[in-house]
C-alpha cells in the first residue's frame, strides 16, 4: 500500500509538469481522420469518444476504438506519457490549424493546441507507472472486467497502471452498445436509462 501511494504521488506531481510534442498538422490530421471513419457517425456519440495519445520520443501513438495511427513528432524531452483526450473536440480544434506544424502540450488536466486550450484531459507517467501496480487483469479482458476496475479504483490508481485509456475506451463501447440496444428495443417500452441501470448492476456483481 505505501508503495501505490508513493506512486500515486509521483503520478500527481508528473501531471503538473508541461510535456508537450510538435509534428505536421497533415500528418496529424489524416491520423484522426483514419480513426474518425471507424467511429460511430451520430454527432452525440461521436462527441462521446475518446482518444489515447501515447507520446514516446520520436513518435506519437493514437488509438479510440476500432483503428490506431502513428505520426512522427518532435519532443524536447523524452519522457513517455499517455493523454486521454475527448476526441471530436481535439479533432476540431486540428482540423481548424492553419499552420504547417503544430505545437501541442499538456499540463496538468489542459493541453494547448496552438494558440487554443481545451480541458477535460488526464496525463499519466509511464515512469510511475512501471511496473509498480496491484490491480490485476486478464491477458485479454472483457469490458466487463475492464468497467469494474473503473468502479473499483480511483483515475490516480487506474493511472499508476496505465489503465485510463482502456477504461476510457471500455466505456466508450459500452455507451455504444446501450445505444444499439436501446433502439432495438425502444418500441417494446424499454427506455436508455432502464437499460443502463440494468447492465451496470450486472458489472457491479463480482
Amino acid at each position: 500500500m505505501k508503495q501505490v501511494v508513493e506512486d500515486i504521488k509521483k503520478l500527481e506531481n508528473s501531471n503538473r509538469m508541461t510535456l508537450s510534442f510538435t509534428c505536421q498538422t497533415e500528418e496529424l490530421l489524416q491520423g484522426l481522420n483514419l480513426i474518425r471513419a471507424a467511429l460511430p457517425r451520430q454527432r452525440k456519440k461521436l462527441f462521446s469518444m475518446s482518444l489515447e495519445i501515447d507520446i514516446q520520443p520520436t513518435y506519437v501513438g493514437l488509438f479510440s476504438i476500432g483503428a490506431s495511427a502513428n505520426i512522427s513528432c518532435k519532443r524536447d524531452k523524452k519522457t513517455k506519457r499517455k493523454v486521454v483526450v475527448p476526441f471530436e473536440h481535439f479533432y476540431q480544434i486540428i482540423n481548424s490549424h492553419g499552420v504547417p506544424e503544430i505545437e501541442i502540450s499538456c499540463e496538468g488536466n489542459k493541453m494547448k493546441c496552438g494558440r487554443i486550450t481545451m480541458g477535460g484531459i488526464q496525463i499519466v507517467s509511464a515512469k510511475a507507472s512501471k511496473g509498480k501496480s496491484n490491480i490485476k487483469l486478464s491477458i485479454s479482458p472483457k469490458d466487463i472486467e475492464i468497467l469494474r476496475l473503473g468502479n473499483q479504483y480511483s483515475e490516480e490508481e487506474l493511472g499508476v497502471s496505465k489503465l485510463l485509456g482502456t477504461v476510457a475506451l471500455a466505456q466508450d463501447r459500452f455507451d455504444i452498445n446501450i445505444s444499439n440496444a436501446h433502439r432495438l428495443l425502444a418500441e417494446y417500452g424499454i427506455s436508455k436509462n432502464e437499460l443502463t441501470d440494468f447492465v451496470n448492476e450486472k458489472i457491479k456483481k463480482t
